[in-house]
């Protein structure tokens, strides 16, 4: 009797026989660099293709790296180098970004979420340089996807950039308005603006100097010196500005940035508060 050869068969056997190894391999939970060798050297011996066998596998290795992702953010402690293990792992395992995406997305959302708040926690101390490049590099660490760490190193930038403001470090700019000779100009920007008066709503620039806050429309404005201005407060697309003589709502692009730089000028150039005299026998604490 004959037996007719089939190249085919032959190859989904290994295929297969590579399957269930590599599961024996990892069902302890463990990957390492030397079981992937193993594999690798058992493909070599019986001629079969590396990247077709890990291919064959890639819902096998999909579910494996779910488990350890899972494993990792069960106690939503998550370090920067369990962080780096799992993108290794992703590496070893051959899952493209593409694939991996879903699985890795709950990670860096957690991972993004922690240095988020963590970066809002040291807000006070963000116009420092070393805490800057401290959190920076904190960052870094994590290897996170370009988008995410993107958007956390301009966060960091922002908070700095405010910081700096409020410790009295604000930008001076150039104006066409016409200003008094020892007077600098800081923001100059168009907004939108309602007032509790006669003025209603206004369309106009918003000026902020050394001296003063200036609402400037054609159908009339506001003016401030900043021993005028009370209070500024930020809402989520908007501020409120109390001044002496109106309670105003600012709408604009920026408000978090308006907002901070209007309490700046104001704690920079405003009437310094005198301390109350401590009466005879009035204790401290």
């Amino acid at each position: 009797m004959r037996f007719l050869f089939d190249p085919l068969k032959e190859r989904e056997q290994k295929l297969e026989r590579f399957r269930q190894s590599f599961r024996i391999l990892t069902s302890d939970g463990q990957y390492p660099p030397e079981r992937q060798q193993r594999l690798f050297q058992a493909c070599q011996k019986v001629g079969l293709d590396w990247d077709e066998a890990r291919q064959h596998i890639r819902s096998d290795a999909l579910h494996f790296l779910a488990r350890e992702v899972d494993r990792i953010i069960a106690d939503s402690i998550i370090t920067a180098e369990e962080v780096a293990a799992i993108r290794r792992l992703q590496k070893r395992l051959a899952i493209p970004d593409e694939e991996s995406g879903q699985l890795l997305d709950k990670l860096y959302d957690m991972v993004e979420r922690r240095l988020a708040n963590r970066i809002i926690e040291y807000a006070a101390y963000v116009g420092e340089g070393s805490v800057v490049q401290t959190l920076k590099q904190e960052i870094e660490k994590y290897d996170l996807p370009l988008l995410r760490s993107s958007r956390l190193i301009a966060q960091i930038d922002r908070q700095h950039q405010l910081a700096r403001m409020m410790i009295g470090n604000i930008p001076v700019i150039m104006t066409n308005i016409p200003l008094a000779k020892d007077e600098a100009c800081h923001l100059d920007q168009p907004v939108t603006v309602l007032t509790g008066g006669d003025l209603g709503l206004l369309q106009g620039r918003l000026i902020i100097t050394t001296r003063r806050l200036m609402v400037l429309a054609a159908e009339g404005g506001i003016q401030a010196e900043w021993v005028e201005c009370r209070a500024v407060e930020m809402l989520d697309r908007s501020l409120v500005l109390v001044t002496s003589t109106h309670n105003a709502m600012i709408m604009c692009d920026d408000p978090q940035y308006v907002a901070t730089m209007i309490a700046a000028a104001r704690r920079r150039y405003g009437p310094q508060s005198v301390p109350e005299a401590i009466r005879p026998g009035k204790r401290l604490g």
